[in-house]
């Protein structure tokens, strides 16, 4: 039987790869695109297990400085409305995240994100100093929306069509995000004073512009054409691999 006169190359190893030390399917083990999903996990745990709260005592508040009364159920229903701009800015940067991705790329995206939240964080201190309830809860509820959609959005996108093999970064986020939400959601339930509810949401912001500028400097191979064509080659040569062996 002839052998094949096809030169086969271990995963990596190819020339093309020497220039770009970082691939896509090797991103997700260095950890490249770990950090948003975990902000992911902490945008979630804040808006499920801290927004409610704060909107409820800064109405409660609120009412006892006014002198008026104010039933834990009419907190409640208050909050509860806030609660509502935030499925908004879930909707709207649903559908608007895909097109400035596909006109844009991924790194604009990425500096959206990072204005986003920005100006969540800007917004939410804002309503801690206020502690009012009134026209801005309902903006700093939309923009937490917004850009939750967005990120998470901006990485079903990453995850869905930078790898070849969809199985393992999927998993990745649904571990790391569950693990990130168990552990900020404890420590969510020692965050009770104003000054506590100031720090915890500076040091998150800050955080969240950390994980989320990594991204800017994810090898997106969709963004780049070459980079993409090599992706291709690399994938069909593992594919011949693999038929061969």
């Amino acid at each position: 039987m002839a052998k094949s006169g096809l030169k086969l190359t271990d995963y990596g190893s190819t020339k093309e790869r020497e220039s770009s030390p970082i691939i896509p399917d090797q991103a997700i083990d260095s950890g490249t695109g770990q950090p948003e999903i975990a902000w992911a996990g902490i945008s979630l745990a804040i808006y499920t297990g801290l927004l409610t709260p704060m909107i409820t005592e800064a109405v409660e508040s609120e009412a006892k400085r006014e002198g008026k009364e104010s039933s834990s159920n009419d907190q409640l229903m208050l909050s509860m409305y806030a609660m509502v701009c935030l499925g908004i800015g879930e909707i709207v940067g649903s559908l608007t995240i895909g097109r400035i991705i596909d006109k844009m790329g991924n790194k604009v995206c990425s500096l959206i994100t990072l204005a986003l939240i920005a100006i969540q964080t800007l917004l939410t201190v804002w309503f801690i100093y206020s502690w009012t309830f009134g026209p801005l809860v309902f903006a700093m509820t939309f923009v937490w929306g917004l850009q939750d959609s967005v990120v998470n959005t901006h990485m079903s996108e990453v995850l869905g069509f930078e790898f070849e093999d969809n199985t393992r970064p999927f998993s990745v986020f649904n571990i790391v995000q569950s693990i990130t939400v168990f552990c900020f959601l404890v420590v969510e339930a020692y965050v009770n004073t104003r000054s506590q509810y100031y720090s915890f949401n500076i040091l998150c912001g800050i955080l969240g512009m950390l994980m989320c500028g990594l991204m800017f400097f994810f090898p997106y191979t969709h963004d780049d054409p070459k980079g993409h064509q090599e992706l291709e080659e690399e994938q069909s040569e593992r594919h011949t691999h693999s038929a061969i062996n």
